[in-house]
């Protein structure tokens, strides 16, 4: 399937996500190779349309489309959760400092947070021990290490963009440990 362009991608926008995501799966490319291309230009076209738009009705639209898109990509096997978590959490937080209606602050969070694949105390640990040995061969023998901490740092970016927004008390305090260790993060 070819790469879509807007205009076969605006009637989208009057479905439903579960509709959107049946869409996209019965059109999406045959390789896994191509669909991954082809989700990200679906949802980046979106997002296009997201922050040039100027009616806020029709950016919940396309923003809707985001979504399906994102969710439909890793469902497929195109795309993982952590890099589509960080896309909709950054778009729920544009938007909802634009006084849109969009996704809950507080689930959005949670799901950042649950992505982080290490431990606080052991990303604290392993995060420190990175900044005093920053050495290539230590780095080189610390590689998975250190993609777990860069998912973290992205994870934790995108979920401070609803920390004005979040309303329960237990899930503001681990979202604030882990911006007390943010900085040391790679």
């Amino acid at each position: 399937m070819p790469i879509l362009s807007d205009r076969a991608l605006a009637p989208l926008r009057e479905l439903s996500v579960t509709e959107i995501r049946t869409w996209l799966a019965e059109h999406q490319p045959s390789t896994l190779e191509k669909r991954r291309g082809w989700y990200e230009n679906v949802a980046v076209r979106a997002l296009q349309r997201v922050y040039s738009g100027s009616d806020p009705d029709d950016r919940l639209r396309w923003a809707w489309l985001v979504v399906a898109a994102a969710e439909e990509s890793v469902a497929q096997g195109a795309d993982g959760p952590v890099r589509t978590t960080i896309r909709i959490t950054t778009l729920a937080a544009y938007l909802a400092e634009r006084g849109a209606s969009f996704l809950d602050s507080n689930e959005l969070v949670a799901r950042c947070l649950s992505l982080i694949e290490v431990p606080f105390d052991r990303a604290a640990e392993q995060a420190r021990a990175l900044r005093q040995s920053p050495d290539e061969g230590f780095i080189r023998s610390a590689l998975d290490e250190l993609r777990r901490l860069r998912d973290a740092k992205n994870l934790l970016n995108a979920a401070v963009l609803h920390a004005d927004r979040v309303t329960d008390p237990r899930l503001l305090n681990d979202l604030r440990r882990w911006q007390s260790i943010h900085d040391l993060l790679p």
